[in-house]
């Protein structure tokens, strides 16, 4: 446990929300932190079923390591990438937490660690591992990244890095922390993304030369059901148009045979996207035939 002493830094967790029915846990388990000194923004995306109230005596009743709170609420949606460069901007915290809204902190002692690892490392950008566990916590499914992204985290520059995930290589952001240095030095999140924060960054920091640090424990329970992935991601027309942009970047990275495969993936999410506005089914029919090629091509 860090001491409470006037050189701690102040941290900065933000919980970015939109209709969100594990919000409390959430909070709670920021709560229960040992780290002494957070400054908690919860950015709500226009909500219709936000719980101001429950929140507000929460957080007024909390022990102490909790200095300073508010709460960002949106009159209209605006998606996940402006509701948290809004929370980022009014933040003042020298490391910066995301924790999604159905989401939880692993343990008591994860902000602790993580700041120590931060100081130690002198780094940028950090990321930690997620438990993946049903919605009503009482299964998991595995640990993220996988076994063979967090050795690549490891022991690959920058570049390597990139040339390594050029494809399906997403380094999940869920458990992304962030120095608020990173944001002066490569900039906020690209708001031509409505959902997608972490991809684009990821392929923005690799790119820029800025190492990517991994603290190897637990840092989140990450709320995920194998099946909700369709839903999720690809029969979800904002969550694709999201995707056409993240390709068009990556086509400007890459070269060879891997411009010609993300070009003809361009074109198969493009179509997806035709599909889905005919009929969901056909959509869902493409996901099938296509999930045995990327699985293929993710590991190679």
């Amino acid at each position: 446990m860090i001491e409470n002493t006037e050189n701690t830094p102040l941290i900065t967790v933000i919980t970015p929300s939109y209709n969100g029915p594990y919000l409390i846990d959430a909070i709670k388990s920021v709560l229960m932190q040992t780290y002494p000194k957070i400054e908690y923004i919860i950015a709500d995306d226009a909500s219709t079923n936000f719980p101001e109230e429950e929140i507000r005596q929460l957080l007024s009743q909390n022990s102490g390591n909790i200095v300073s709170w508010q709460i960002l609420r949106k009159a209209q949606n605006v998606g996940t990438v402006k509701n948290l460069n809004s929370a980022i901007r009014v933040s003042h915290g020298e490391y910066i937490f995301l924790l999604a809204h159905d989401d939880l902190l692993y343990d008591e002692n994860v902000l602790a660690g993580r700041v120590t690892f931060f100081q130690e490392t002198g780094a940028l950008v950090t990321i930690g591992l997620a438990e993946t566990v049903s919605f009503d916590l009482t299964q998991t499914f595995g640990i993220l990244p996988s076994e063979r992204k967090r050795k690549n985290i490891l022991s690959m520059s920058p570049k390597e890095l990139l040339d390594d995930i050029w494809f399906m290589g997403n380094i999940y952001g869920c458990t992304t922390a962030y120095s608020s240095d990173f944001f002066i030095k490569s900039g906020y999140f690209d708001e031509k993304y409505f959902l997608l924060e972490d991809s684009p960054t990821f392929y923005r920091l690799l790119s820029q030369g800025i190492h990517l640090y991994l603290w190897e424990h637990f840092s989140v329970k990450y709320r995920l059901s194998p099946l909700d992935k369709k839903e999720r991601y690809f029969t979800n027309i904002t969550y694709l148009n999201d995707r056409t942009f993240l390709i068009k970047d990556k086509l400007r990275y890459y070269q060879g045979i891997k411009k010609i495969i993300l070009t003809l993936e361009l074109e198969r999410v493009l179509l997806k996207c035709f599909l889905l506005h005919l009929n969901k089914k056909y959509a869902l029919l493409l996901y099938y035939i296509e999930t045995p090629f990327k699985i293929f091509i993710s590991k190679r």
